[in-house]
């Protein structure tokens, strides 16, 4: 059973849909009933009143939502049945349009293969059987409209949820910065696109550490940890440029990739950001100091030569770890 259809409010919103359809039904079904004083209607109105009770009992008991599957299941069965032994052209079709939404939230998309395989079975029989003026072709046009929109649906929900894995595979949940693994293709596109175009001549980087962190945590808890790094983020990126990306590096460390910006701006640019954040009053600490190491690409070295030499850099700065310090390598 697809996991769409364990969501609360999706059960509720196919109840409603039943109902609708079972009240249609019951009204073409009295209209059959009082005109042709045909039995048949009753078979409609009963379900409705069904459907009815139960849809008032899931509004009233929502945790009831699963026992209410095999309710839906049991009455398209038997609605199924009923419409084998009567045909298409009597009051149940009236309920074709239904069944494909009452598929694709029991089975997925393979109920509503299933369900446009029944609406093609039926029509192609009658059509086979000369009745094809007895085929309620606006209740089957309805019914194959009902299937398109659903595969419409699926394919816009595919296309969110790859969407979101592909957003929390990419992005640090505490900072929602780009995570280590999302910022390697970028700096090597970025790398490969400096040594491609002779107009682009610089491309540095700057790796920031919380100095201390350990102490921090073991003083006020990892959740206060967890804040103060979400708080730092938050304050480097607002300084940033827009065309700077910035991603978490490891548990306490940022880096910082300045497109197109040589050492001596990216050097200017960390000594403002460094000012920035001894101005700043952080909760649980107050005063917080980082360590900043920063250095140039060079167009003869690989990714990983440029990352040593940032790595470098920043060992340079956390050789006093008392105050805010920026090296460069």
């Amino acid at each position: 059973m697809p996991e769409t259809i364990l969501k609360k409010e999706k059960i509720l919103f196919l109840w409603i849909l039943i109902f609708l359809g079972f009240a249609a039904g019951s009204i073409k079904g009295y209209l059959s009933f009082v005109q042709e004083q045909s039995a048949m209607g009753y078979f409609l109105i009963m379900p409705s009143l069904a459907a009815a009770v139960l849809l008032i009992i899931l509004i009233k008991k929502p945790e009831a939502y699963k026992e209410s599957l095999y309710a839906i299941a049991a009455i398209i069965f038997i609605l199924q049945i009923l419409h084998f032994y009567y045909g298409m052209n009597g009051a149940f079709s009236v309920l074709f349009p239904l069944y494909p939404v009452v598929y694709f939230f029991l089975f997925g998309l393979t109920g509503v293969y299933w369900s446009g395989g029944l609406l093609a079975a039926y029509t192609t029989a009658f059509f086979l059987n000369g009745s094809s003026e007895s085929v309620p072709l606006f209740n089957v046009s309805a019914a194959l409209i009902t299937v398109s929109v659903l595969f419409a649906l699926h394919a816009i929900e595919i296309k969110r949820r790859t969407h979101i894995i592909s957003f929390f595979s990419e992005t640090d949940p505490l900072t929602s910065l780009l995570n280590r693994g999302a910022f390697l293709p970028i700096l090597e596109n970025e790398i490969k696109r400096l040594k491609r175009n002779p107009e682009i001549h610089s491309l540095s980087a700057s790796i920031i550490e919380i100095n201390d962190f350990e102490k921090i945590n073991s003083k006020f808890g990892q959740t206060a940890g967890d804040k103060i790094i979400a708080e730092l983020s938050g304050l480097i990126k607002d300084w940033l440029r827009i065309e700077d990306t910035m991603a978490r590096w490891s548990g306490s460390e940022f880096i910082i990739l300045f497109r197109e910006t040589d050492l001596e701006h990216a050097k200017h640019v960390i000594e403002k950001l460094y000012e920035k954040i001894d101005r700043h009053r952080f909760e649980f600490v107050n005063h917080l100091t980082c360590s900043f190491g920063i250095a140039a690409f060079h167009k003869e070295e690989q990714r990983n030569d440029f990352l040593n030499r940032v790595e470098k850099a920043l060992d340079k700065a956390k050789q006093n770890t008392h105050t805010s310090n920026v090296a460069v390598d």
